[in-house]
């Protein structure tokens, strides 16, 4: 987030859940989006009220309504959201953050009533349906590994589970 602000909801509340691009991981409040919210619609309806006046007043308005929307923008709100403020001035209380891919939650910071502060990461999503595997040869196994063999990895924490086939490729 750009600003501070309270967690409300969390949507996405364990570690290792998947989630799809754009689903909702959380509901935040902050005086700084709803202010943010507010000075863009008073600016994007001034901008139609103002038409018939002189350049300057125009530009002045034009110029707080892109400072309002870049700073929406930094929130990543919705086109749909600005249009709907831009027509009528609905603003929100509350703000959506949602997921920017798909893929597994593999850190949650987020609690519910919890206070971040800007550039506070409050989730980390990973994709890994594609993942690398380091591993060490010994010395005396070197010569029976080869770029393009088939491998097999079995993980201690999932004995049961059986990872997809991969050929090995030099890194």
């Amino acid at each position: 987030p750009s600003c501070e602000g309270w967690i409300q909801k969390l949507h996405a509340n364990a570690m290792g859940q998947s989630v799809g691009g754009g689903q909702p991981l959380a509901e935040v409040y902050s005086a700084e989006l709803v202010s943010a919210q507010k000075e863009y619609a008073i600016a994007a309806q001034g901008r139609e009220s103002l038409r018939d006046a002189g350049p300057e007043a125009q530009a002045g308005m034009k110029q707080l309504a892109d400072s309002g929307l870049s700073r929406l923008r930094n929130w990543d709100i919705s086109d749909e959201q600005i249009a709907r403020l831009r027509e009528g001035g609905e603003v929100r209380r509350t703000l959506t953050l949602r997921s920017p891919a798909s893929g597994i939650v593999i850190e949650k910071k987020a609690v519910a009533g919890m206070r971040f502060m800007p550039g506070e990461m409050l989730y980390q999503v990973a994709d890994l349906s594609s993942v690398w595997v380091i591993a060490d040869v010994f010395e005396q196994d070197i010569g029976l590994v080869r770029v393009g063999q088939q491998a097999k990895v079995r993980i201690g924490a999932y004995p049961d589970s059986r990872a997809r086939q991969e050929k090995l490729r030099r890194s």
